[in-house]
């Protein structure tokens, strides 16, 4: 067995394509890759990168290969495969953009040149999801090798410093929420589904005004308890798994670096997601995004910071002539921006979301189909939808 070294990184069957940083391990110099893998100790590689390698493999010897990388992978270490998107092969072809044979059975020059098995996105991020691996997403590629092919599909993920299901053994954590006269049960079942197995409580506040018991709670979460380490934030109309919730622990957890990281939610208007970018479109194959502001649906929150957080924390401010028009400053958005000036983080992660409950109407449609229409809208318009049934 080779000594483990955590600073290793891998270019599995790079051939003719080295990578600065990086050992090529491929046939042509003498290493097989699965037996080479099998040599290699437990958490021994930093880094794994693999461009149109693994689809040279079967089927079953794809899946050993993939679960090879997750083994010799060290805590927190990350693998990048390139492979022929079959996706994109299958539009091609039926489009008649070009052949596409070359790129599902190999060039055929020679014994290693067939590919044995194919992937879309789905079918390797399962495959890899089922190994244990997270952080799982896309890649953009300016490598000099197939990776920047446009049929290539470039798939990252990353090995959990610990299992999620573990996560809480060593890591404290509580849940808060500021709870209305009113919220949905739904939204209640998925705490209770989830929460109290990992021994995690939920510490909840009811009162008339959101700024206040949204500050007292978070306050009296960290004053109370000062060993936490994170506090995961969740709004009344919140829906989320188990896998979910495990995912943005892990995602937290691989990024110490973070102060505070948020699923993706969508606004109640149906147009657009809840944080504020600068005006920077959110790159979707990234695993976390920065941004000035963000949401309380299950957002992850190092306590640390709140301890050094000065009140008031939830304090919005009028526009410009006193009223609660556009200009003003909601008092959830006051919080980010206070948190931004004293140097803390925000972050969106483009491959989590959460649901966010939101009341409809539902009318028969001509077709006697439902229709769904947002109480909001009937309620400023008057009308029902224009496609339903009256």
């Amino acid at each position: 067995m080779e000594t483990a070294l955590t600073e290793r990184r891998l270019n599995i069957g790079g051939g003719e394509f080295p990578i600065d940083g990086f050992e090529t391990i491929d046939r042509t110099t003498g290493q097989d890759i699965l037996p080479y893998l099998k040599g290699l100790e437990d958490g021994s590689i930093a880094e794994l990168y693999a461009s149109h390698v693994v689809e040279h493999f079967g089927h079953l010897e794809c899946n050993e290969v993939l679960a090879e990388f997750y083994r010799v992978l060290a805590p927190g270490g990350r693998v990048r495969l390139a492979v022929p998107d079959f996706d994109k092969l299958c539009k091609a072809h039926v489009d008649g953009q070009f052949n596409i044979l070359p790129y599902v059975y190999g060039g055929q020059t020679g014994a290693d040149d067939f590919h044995r098995t194919g992937f879309n996105y789905d079918g390797m991020r399962h495959a890899l999801r089922a190994l244990g691996f997270v952080g799982i997403g896309k890649w953009s590629s300016d490598y000099k090798d197939c990776s920047r092919l446009p049929v290539s599909l470039n798939v990252l993920a990353y090995k959990p410093r610990v299992k999620a299901e573990d996560i809480f053994k060593t890591t404290k954590a509580v849940g808060v929420m500021s709870v209305g006269r009113l919220l949905f049960a739904d939204a209640v079942r998925c705490q209770n589904k989830v929460l109290p197995k990992l021994g995690i409580q939920v510490i909840d506040l009811t009162g008339a005004f959101y700024r206040q018991t949204m500050e007292e709670v978070l306050a009296n979460s960290v004053e109370q308890n000062p060993d936490l380490d994170w506090v995961v934030t969740f709004d009344h109309d919140t829906v989320f798994t188990r896998d979910i919730f495990l995912r943005m622990a892990t995602l937290f957890d691989n990024h110490p670096e973070i102060d505070a990281l948020a699923p993706m939610q969508a606004h109640r208007d149906f147009e657009h997601v809840l944080a504020w970018t600068d005006g920077k479109k959110i790159d979707h194959m990234a695993e976390v995004f920065p941004v000035s502001t963000a949401h309380f649906g299950m957002t992850f929150i190092r306590a640390k910071k709140l301890r050094e957080f000065p009140h008031p924390w939830f304090y919005g401010k009028p526009d410009e002539h006193g009223r609660w028009g556009k200009g003003r400053v909601d008092d959830d958005i006051a919080f980010w921006r206070k948190w931004n000036e004293l140097g803390n983080n925000v972050y969106v992660t483009p491959r989590i979301a959460v649901g966010h409950i939101e009341n409809v109407i539902l009318w028969p449609g001509k077709d006697y189909a439902p229709v769904a229409q947002p109480c909001s809208d009937f309620l400023a318009e008057g009308e029902p939808p224009e496609d339903a049934l009256c």
